[in-house]
């Protein structure tokens, strides 16, 4: 952000904050399990966030951890891995 017009090109990107659209196109055609796991009480992102990401990717409902925040795979690595080992 410390360059001039960075967060106004990071804010007009499609789809979800800070990812290429490009690139959420990219995740929506690969053929392999996928799974969004957000924490519940994430500051970062909006509570819509984990819903959209899964919908613009083609993954099945979020997995959203009660209590964890933005960082969730360190406050909360056991929910985290369990939502990972449970993709199929």
């Amino acid at each position: 952000m410390q360059v001039s017009g960075a967060e106004k090109a990071i804010w007009s990107m499609r789809g979800i904050v800070g990812v290429p659209s490009a690139r959420l196109a990219g995740l929506a055609r690969l053929t392999v399990p996928k799974a969004v796991v957000f924490g519940g009480d994430d500051d970062v992102f909006s509570r819509a966030s984990p819903y959209d990401t899964a919908r613009l990717i083609g993954a099945p409902a979020p997995t959203v951890i009660p209590g964890a925040r933005h960082l969730s795979f360190i406050s909360h690595p056991e929910q985290v891995a369990a939502a990972i080992a449970a993709v199929r």
